[in-house]
């Protein structure tokens, strides 16, 4: 169950994906060729009101990006290894705004735009979690036993060098491998 202001999206493993309005009303199912729904888990599925992101489940270094409600989709985002984590930034002015960011499989941190020229680049390695802040475009990681936020994330795409000033890192040496931020 993952929810947005306007309704929230359901996996179910015999109907799939449900997008489903607060009113109780089923709005669309978003289905793709060859999804598998007893595969779906909130770690490989990211939502927004606007767009779905969903590591597909036949080729993991594939991650499909679907408009919710109309259950087309828009595009794709191939990636070198295994996606294992996505998330997009609920916090966007417009969809040229929003971003996604996925773990791979050697833990590494990456950041692209959701339209247009869909670049990836690193913000971090070893990382077991990730979240956007609800109601800001900061992220938060746990990233090689520490705590690292970022205030201005797509910072990156303006200025390279400009990344590590938006970065705040505290050293969390109580904190476990699965740990969830």
């Amino acid at each position: 169950l993952l929810q947005s202001a306007a309704h929230f999206l359901m996996v179910d493993s015999q109907r799939g994906l449900q997008i489903i309005g607060y009113d109780g009303r089923p709005l669309s199912t978003p289905k793709y060729a060859g999804m598998r729904p007893e595969m779906l888990s909130p770690l490989n599925v990211a939502y927004t009101p606007e767009l779905l992101a969903i590591v597909d489940s036949a080729d993991a270094k594939t991650v499909r990006l679907i408009e919710p409600l109309a259950g087309r989709q828009l595009g794709t985002l191939a990636h070198s290894l295994e996606v294992e984590q996505v998330a997009l930034s609920p916090h966007a002015r417009g969809e040229a705004a929003r971003r996604l960011v996925l773990v791979d499989k050697n833990r590494d941190l990456y950041i692209t735009p959701t339209q247009g020229l869909q670049e990836l680049t690193k913000l971090s390695t070893m990382v077991d979690a990730v979240r956007w802040a609800d109601d800001t475009a900061a992220l938060a990681a746990l990233s090689d036993g520490h705590l690292v936020y970022w205030y201005a994330p797509e910072a990156v795409f303006v200025d390279r060098d400009m990344l590590p000033r938006t970065v705040l890192r505290t050293p969390t040496p109580d904190v476990g491998k699965s740990a969830e931020v």
